[in-house]
């Protein structure tokens, strides 16, 4: 089965598809009595798929680089390329893609995130992402790129 049979055959919205998140790049396809199917990738279309989580992983880097720290719009001399890139964003969102930038978010223990570093912080009350390194990535719901964090944790 190749990549565009697994497109047609996918044809649920995201929010649609269970919150089970396989490592082996196996797609979930769901079904209306809650049940549902995995379908197996061949090695091609594994490769494929982190290819494009490489690529959004590399328009998501570029995003944060236009824009200064804090802010959600592109520096005045970016302003331009930014909606060049919004636009890549928008066709990458119209695959299927999802791009999960964690920073600024509450840390659970429990999600599915890979932890770079623990940074100690006085007075903070709860453990909070302080940086995204590598962003979560999902395709049809289903994830294709575990994100990669730093974490700030009180004293």
């Amino acid at each position: 089965m190749n990549l565009t049979e697994i497109l047609n055959l996918l044809k649920a919205k995201p929010e649609d598809v269970p919150q089970h998140q396989p490592d082996d790049l196996g797609l979930i396809r769901p079904h209306r009595r809650g049940h549902v199917t995995r379908v197996e990738l061949s090695f091609d279309d594994k490769q494929h798929l982190l290819k494009l989580a490489d690529l959004a992983t590399t328009v998501w880097r570029l995003r944060q680089r236009m824009r200064p720290p804090g802010t959600e719009a592109p520096s005045e001399q970016f302003s331009r390329a930014y909606r060049d890139l919004d636009a890549v964003c928008d066709a990458l969102s119209a695959l299927g893609l999802e791009i999960h930038d964690h920073t600024g978010k509450l840390f659970d223990p429990g999600q599915s995130l890979r932890v770079a570093e623990w940074v100690t912080i006085a007075g903070l009350e709860q453990q909070r992402v302080h940086e995204t390194i590598k962003p979560t990535i999902y395709f049809l719901g289903n994830r294709i790129q575990q994100g990669i964090v730093i974490v700030e944790t009180p004293e």
